[in-house]
């Protein structure tokens, strides 16, 4: 029961903590302690909109317990960021805070699941619930831990692998895809929104890519054929084929993000499976 208790509370935090937090307000609450309790407001509701389908009293006061300890932590981060070590921050230190806040947050779910557990909480789905799984015959812990699974290897993995690789990142290795000619009379800031249009879409694309290539080894190893994992890493080398040959900075690079995805991947299917 502790591992569904631990995995039912680390969805919550990934929905409220990645996806019900946009950027913007990821931006802004730095310096703001209203966009502070907005965050804490949001993951408050998503959490206790999350129990719903099996609530119970212990469950409501570990929710209320989980968002109280994030607020703290949060606000201790915010502390740290406007008081001791103001903006900008180094990379370093950016990689540290986020790693470090993320290490607690979890600890502090750790921490709850096994009080739940010691104290008898069982997890049981209304039986509405119950019954709607019963018909598509799915078993409600396999669904948990898939969404668990899924959700995690998107934005949550995207973001900690840009903020592992910060510190290792070549130079301007990425070649833009908006060529201004000289004879083109466009004026500067045009030309800026252009080329600051064309990094996001390749943000983008980068990030979706590498999503694609976690669910698809994600997959490959839920039914256990390892071997084709191999062919993924292979396919994705070869579309850098040119770029890994030509630079070894960026070659190193690459491949420390590949080696880090695939043990997001790994590690991943292993604690919740």
């Amino acid at each position: 029961m502790f591992k569904l208790c631990f995995i039912y509370l680390l969805l919550v935090h990934i929905l409220g903590d990645y996806y019900f937090q946009s950027e913007r307000l990821a931006d802004e609450k730095i310096n703001s302690l209203r966009k502070q309790g907005i965050h804490g407001a949001i993951y408050t509701a998503t959490g206790i909109v999350c129990i719903l389908p099996a609530f119970q009293v212990k469950l409501l006061i570990a929710i209320l317990a989980l968002s109280v300890s994030h607020l703290l932590i949060d606000l201790a981060k915010y502390y740290y960021m406007t008081t001791i070590h103001k903006a900008p921050l180094p990379p370093q230190v950016q990689r540290s805070l986020y790693l470090g806040d993320q290490a607690l947050h979890i600890a502090c779910i750790f921490i709850v699941s096994f009080l739940l557990t010691i104290n008898g909480v069982e997890l049981e789905p209304h039986p509405t619930i119950w019954k709607f799984f019963e018909i598509i015959e799915i078993w409600p812990f396999d669904f948990i831990s898939w969404s668990t699974m899924l959700l995690l290897i998107w934005k949550p993995a995207n973001i900690t692998i840009k903020q592992l690789l910060c510190l290792y990142k070549p130079g301007e290795d990425v070649i833009s895809l908006v060529k201004v000619s000289d004879s083109l009379e466009k004026m500067p800031s045009e030309t800026e929104k252009d080329r600051k249009e064309v990094e996001e879409s390749s943000k983008k694309i980068g990030g979706f890519i590498g999503f694609l290539e976690r669910l698809i080894l994600l997959i490959l190893l839920s039914i256990n054929q390892y071997s084709a994992m191999g062919l993924v890493l292979t396919a994705k080398s070869i579309a850098r084929y040119n770029k890994i040959i030509e630079n070894k900075e960026f070659a190193e690079y690459y491949l420390l993000g590949t080696l880090l995805s695939t043990v997001m991947v790994i590690g991943t299917y292993l604690i919740i499976f």
